[in-house]
């Protein structure tokens, strides 16, 4: 059970609760994996996002990749759900510290 001073914590992920004999390990984990978990994107979808991360529009990218620029706007959704993210801005900075660009690419 879990203490009432742990509460706070708990939903800042500061700590996971005890070990429940009812409830699997998997119920008991996040269902989105964290930001620094570059394996979550697919090889496209981290291609993609190092394109964003140097300041290239969604119509760039397709023209770059030879994709629609429907396809590259998925590609670009589907990272910033996995990673929990909600603006590409997010998305680029990401990408920098992930080493996947740096901010001196050229576009």
């Amino acid at each position: 059970m879990l203490a009432l001073d742990q509460a706070p914590a708990l939903a800042a992920y500061e700590i996971a609760p005890s070990p429940s004999p009812t409830r699997p390990a998997a119920s008991r984990t996040r269902s989105r994996p964290p930001a620094q978990a570059p394996e979550g994107l697919t090889a496209r979808e981290r291609e993609v996002t190092a394109l964003v991360a140097q300041g290239l529009s969604n119509a760039a990218i397709a023209e770059r990749l030879v994709l629609s620029a429907r396809t590259v706007e998925m590609h670009v959704s589907h990272a910033l759900h996995k990673l929990g993210l909600t603006t590409r801005t997010q998305l680029a900075t990401w990408a920098i510290q992930q080493g996947l660009a740096s901010p001196d690419d050229p576009a």
